[in-house]
């Protein structure tokens, strides 16, 4: 049987951190804004998520804990060939 697309995923590894100066979840020096796609390692599980703001809050679609409590977690960007597409859809209006 074929592994799924995100267990195959070998973009480097990098870490969750919030910006104070810029109000923004970053990863590296990205800053992240609403819709944008990564894979999160959620105690040693990658889940694929999506970054949006409800009621003056980040959160992540796809993630059953809270955002900030996912401070410092190992976080990875998709590859061209390896994009969940189901996350990545915009927003019901």
């Amino acid at each position: 049987m074929e592994s799924p697309k995100y267990m195959t995923n070998t973009s480097p590894v990098h870490y969750l951190a919030y910006s104070a100066d810029s109000f923004r979840w970053v990863i590296g020096k990205r800053e992240l804004h609403c819709g944008d796609c990564f894979e999160i390692r959620i105690r040693g599980i990658w889940l694929g998520v999506r970054i949006e703001m409800s009621d003056s809050r980040w959160c992540l679609v796809g993630a059953p804990i809270d955002l900030i409590d996912l401070e410092g977690c190992a976080v990875r960007f998709y590859t061209s060939d390896h994009f969940p597409e189901a996350l990545c859809l915009p927003p019901a209006s």
